[in-house]
């Protein structure tokens, strides 16, 4: 059996570093609910994957729905294909080289991400159980962004219209 051997870093976290290996015919959706099990993460929550060139530049998304539209998969005519479910695709459908990369997009409302990079390919003796985690450093980035201020939207939205606040002698003569 081939296997694949990956390295997934976070651009918010400096020291985080997860190496995992898992085997090269394993979807997307396994390798995303493999990597919620790694990470501690809640399994709802949206997310996909981006095949990426060597600049980490988006090039095919890979949905966990299925979004119903039709497409290739890393069609080099269109800047961005279409969405392709993470069930309808493998690892060997599209990392094939060593060091191509993939981007994690674990949270699309706050587009936040783990950087995924393939750093070998090989032939597994069998002996071990798969998928697993080879090496594991660091803190791992929180799924969900620290609690946000609360912002009052309303008083937001009216805060163009105070010009008179304040002037209570407008009416007065």
């Amino acid at each position: 059996m081939i296997t694949f051997k990956f390295r997934l870093l976070s651009d918010e976290v400096d020291d985080f570093l997860l190496d995992v290996e898992v085997p090269y015919d394993m979807t997307l959706l396994e390798f995303h609910n493999f990597l919620n099990e790694c990470l501690n993460y809640e399994k709802f929550e949206m997310c996909s994957f981006f095949y990426s060139d060597v600049e980490w530049e988006k090039l095919q998304e890979f949905t966990l729905l299925d979004m119903g539209v039709e497409g290739a998969i890393i069609d080099p005519d269109n800047e961005l294909a279409p969405p392709v479910p993470m069930s309808q695709v493998k690892l060997s459908h599209i990392v094939v080289d060593k060091f191509e990369r993939l981007i994690y997009e674990f949270d699309l409302l706050n587009e936040r991400q783990l950087f995924v990079e393939l750093l070998e390919s090989k032939i597994a003796d069998g002996s071990e159980k798969l998928p697993r985690i080879i090496d594991r450093k660091g803190t791992t980035p929180e799924q969900f962004p620290a609690e946000q201020q609360k912002e009052d939207i309303f008083g937001e939205a009216m805060s163009d219209f105070n010009e008179f606040a304040g002037d209570d002698s407008y009416d007065d003569q």
